[in-house]
């Protein structure tokens, strides 16, 4: 990856042969001052995921959240991995705090849902060393 691009990229999960849902990455730049900017370009990603209900609480959200986490932190080699949700869509939260992540964030009425309703969001993350030290081998 050269200085200025960035990785986005949405991909399908599917279950023998059929969609079932799909997970969304983008690497993008932290946060940073300009005399080492060069070392924070694509040192974060957003995580997240869809999946259809029908297909819920089986466990391929989490297999697919773990996957994704550990393609940022050992193929990608970032620094730092986040995933928002609705603060009510606790299945996916939970997801989120099976693998690894820790709730940094609650937002009151954050997010406008299709329903017309602000909504309060929450967000996680997820350290590179952190990884590390519940992945060792």
């Amino acid at each position: 990856m050269t200085a200025g691009d960035r990785l986005s990229l949405t991909c399908a999960l599917e279950l023998d042969g059929g969609l079932i849902g799909d997970l969304f990455l983008a690497v993008k730049d932290s946060w940073t001052q300009h005399e080492v900017a060069d070392r924070a370009r694509a040192t974060k990603a957003e995580i997240g995921w869809a999946l259809d209900p029908a297909h819920q609480g089986k466990g391929y959200a989490t297999e697919a959240a773990a996957g994704l986490l550990r393609l940022c932190f050992e193929d990608l080699g970032l620094h730092r991995v986040v995933a928002q949700c609705f603060a009510d869509n606790e299945s996916s939260w939970r997801v989120m705090e099976r693998v690894g992540m820790r709730r940094e964030v609650f937002r009151r009425a954050d997010a406008l849902h299709r329903s017309g309703r602000w909504l309060d969001g929450v967000e996680y993350a997820l350290l590179a060393e952190e990884w590390g030290l519940a992945h060792r081998h």
